[in-house]
């Protein structure tokens, strides 16, 4: 398994006493709906939504103000990287995490260019998943040094 998180802030707030918002973004339903049940049962984790496309998951993300969005790469129509860039400009706050069964290394750069905070593989177990989601909450969306990026290929 693979995954990357941005680098860390050099100090930051990591203390919440509200549940951390998440917003899932997945055009399969059943996985979209096992995932919610699944992260809904995570103490201190709210899943506030569900999208199965790009255009709801903007409308959503501005209406729900997630603290995170988990974002599909591959999706039909308008894929996950534009769904990314869309809702990064919709709604600044909030650190996208890219999810995939089987992203290719591109897309994993592409994603991450355009704007995701950190990727994790659909491969990957809820305890992983949730380290990462509350790691990309609170830290700064920077630049992935390449290194990162060659140790997943």
């Amino acid at each position: 398994m693979s995954c990357w998180v941005q680098p860390a802030r050099e100090a930051g707030n990591t203390d919440r006493i509200e549940p951390m918002r998440i917003l899932i973004v997945d055009d399969h339903g059943p996985f979209a709906e096992a995932l919610s049940l699944t992260l809904g049962a995570v103490d201190g984790f709210h899943v506030v939504g569900t999208a199965a496309d790009a255009t709801e998951a903007v409308r959503l993300a501005r209406k729900l103000a997630p603290d995170v969005v988990l974002m599909d790469i591959q999706m039909p129509g308008v894929d996950g990287i534009e769904a990314t860039r869309r809702v990064r400009a919709a709604v600044p706050q909030a650190a996208v995490v890219a999810v995939s069964g089987g992203a290719t290394a591109e897309q994993v750069e592409r994603i991450h260019e355009a704007g995701a905070a950190a990727f994790f593989p659909k491969s990957g177990s809820v305890d992983e998943l949730a380290g990462t989601i509350a790691v990309a909450a609170v830290r700064p969306r920077r630049p992935l040094r390449r290194r990162v990026l060659d140790a997943i290929t």
